[in-house]
């Protein structure tokens, strides 16, 4: 059994760079998404009450 080789210093912190590149572009993407989710509730909650509000005055 071999033991692991002993990774340049500059290497791992070429790879702590480039994983955390990836988490923050992973975490922008969760946010944007996020974003488009809530305006899309809010988008649906607006139409719901539009609706609403319109049937009501109808029945009066």
């Amino acid at each position: 059994m071999t033991a692991p080789a002993l990774v340049p210093l500059a290497s791992r912190s070429a790879q702590l760079m480039e994983s955390s590149e990836f988490v923050h572009h992973i975490l922008v993407d969760l946010v944007i998404k996020a974003g488009i989710v809530v305006a899309a509730l809010v988008a649906l909650a607006l139409g719901l009450r539009t609706i609403w509000r319109r049937s009501t005055r109808r029945r009066s």
